[in-house]
């Protein structure tokens, strides 16, 4: 179970959503670098992450971390079975 985050890092997470969304992979994948920072247990910055980095590998260990934050996590499954 993650602990709940700051409130800085709750805005800085959805900042960092809102600029993968507009296409602004570098800024999103610095924001959440500092999310994690802040927060190395954050669930859904883990998630996101997965999207933004730049190799399968990268992608996995964030996959693993969020499995490892909270076992139950269904969109691990559903995203670790794309990169088998």
């Amino acid at each position: 179970m993650s602990l709940p985050p700051s409130q800085d890092s709750e805005q800085t997470l959805d900042k960092a959503i809102a600029a993968i969304r507009a296409g602004e992979t570098e800024r999103g994948r610095a924001l959440l670098a500092q999310v994690l920072r802040d927060n190395p247990s954050c669930e859904n910055a883990w998630l996101w992450m997965a999207t933004v980095v730049e190799t399968p590998q990268h992608k996995r260990e964030c996959l693993e971390r969020t499995l490892a934050i909270n076992p139950q996590n269904s969109m691990h499954g559903v995203s670790c079975g794309r990169l088998a």
